[in-house]
């Protein structure tokens, strides 16, 4: 027969946690309370104030935590403004991050076709290439894309990273240019 496990009330886990934290410094619980935060994916909670004890914060005379709102980004095209990328595969890349980070929930998908590149470079006000069905394969070959399905890509963490971290790119941080090769020269066939 087995036993069945019962979720514990929010009371018991209040006193589990301050009985666990009890015997730790204010240091240890500080990094003890955020650390598990961090773990649960607790997102709308910021900061813990260091200054505070636990005292402090569990006494409601000071908040547990500062809320720090999360940025809103209303439209692929205020995306596109802030991102300011230079080109396609760029671009592909914040259409991409656009659909699985940061557009409406109900909208969001972690695969995009050639489909959603052009509706969303058009709403971004951004030039289609004259072929956009190559996109995808110029973006694979940059390791920006990886296909998980015929027609479908999805951002690698390369291209992940580039368009949430490293766009806009800094003024005096050019855009990588293909590496010009030295023309050949032909061997000539003089004996010595």
């Amino acid at each position: 027969m087995e036993k069945e496990i019962q979720q514990p009330t929010l009371g018991a886990a209040i006193d589990l946690i301050v009985s666990v934290l009890k015997g730790l410094d204010q240091n240890a619980q500080f990094t003890a309370l955020k650390a598990s935060c961090e773990y649960l994916g607790i997102p709308a909670l910021g900061n813990f104030k260091k200054s505070e004890t636990l005292r402090e914060m569990s006494s409601g005379e000071s908040p547990l935590f500062e809320v720090t709102p999360e940025p809103k980004i209303v439209d692929i095209k205020t995306l596109r403004n802030q991102k300011n990328p230079k080109t396609v595969l760029e671009m592909a890349a914040i259409v991409a991050f656009y659909l699985a980070e940061l557009s409406p929930k109900e909208d969001r998908k972690t695969d995009v076709t050639v489909q959603d590149l052009v509706k969303f470079f058009k709403q971004a006000g951004f030039p289609l290439p004259k072929r956009p069905d190559a996109i995808f394969g110029n973006a694979k070959n940059a390791g920006y894309f990886e296909p998980t399905s015929w027609g479908r890509f999805r951002l690698t963490p390369v291209g992940y990273n580039l368009a949430a971290h490293n766009l806009p790119r800094s003024s005096n941080e050019g855009i990588p240019r293909k590496e010009r090769r030295a023309p050949k020269t032909k061997k000539s066939n003089k004996k010595k």
